[in-house]
């Protein structure tokens, strides 16, 4: 009967303790997630003076091709003048490989092949937060930049239409200034669920 007593007690403590490990974790503090990595920045593009329009939907990034290339950079929102970041350490070339765009410092080549290159007085300028910059797609982007990349023969004028031109919205998707009323932030629902690396919008 003892025997039987001590083993009836040995199932109850072990029952008891297999509930305690199960629930323990819920009952001790939870250790602080850094915040995801989220950055964005401005740019234009100018092609023999003429804006580049990127506001196209294959330009875009959704639950369907946010992989691979578009995992840590692109754009959203049928907006073509904000680069979402999720990483440190991007360059715009990375960027614009992952839409299918070549840029170095002698070509730009769109998607479909048609390319700008260095010929005599036409050339590829690049400006970053207004200043001249020949880093071209070894550029790493950074919070708020504003870049521009203009491909011709433009006065210095037309260069500064150009830099002024460029949006400064950037900063709303950074929650760095107040949005205007009625911006949706179509992020918070286009990103893949569960995978923090991409899906990291508020």
């Amino acid at each position: 009967m003892k025997k039987q007593n001590l083993v009836i007690s040995a199932v109850i403590i072990l029952v008891i303790l297999g509930i305690l490990i199960y629930f323990m974790p819920s009952f001790l503090p939870k250790k602080s997630q850094p915040p995801p990595f989220h950055e964005h920045a401005n740019f234009a593009l100018f092609l023999e003076g003429v804006q580049y329009n990127f506001n196209q939907s294959k330009y875009m990034t959704n639950e369907s091709n946010e992989i691979g290339k578009r995992q840590f950079v692109h754009l959203h929102d049928m907006n073509g003048g904000v680069i979402h970041l999720h990483a440190s350490n991007i360059t715009l070339g990375m960027f614009f490989d992952s839409i299918g765009v070549k840029f170095n410092s002698t070509c730009f080549v769109l998607d479909d092949g048609t390319s700008y290159c260095n010929s005599g007085d036409n050339t590829l300028k690049m400006f970053v937060n207004g200043v001249q910059s020949y880093e071209y797609d070894n550029l790493q982007l950074h919070d708020l930049d504003k870049v521009l990349i203009s491909y011709g023969n433009d006065s210095s004028q037309n260069i500064q239409n150009q830099i002024s031109s460029i949006p400064s919205d950037a900063c709303i998707y950074s929650e760095k200034c107040p949005a205007p009323p009625g911006f949706f932030n179509n992020e918070s629902v286009s990103c893949v669920g569960g995978q923090a690396t991409v899906c990291s919008a508020k």
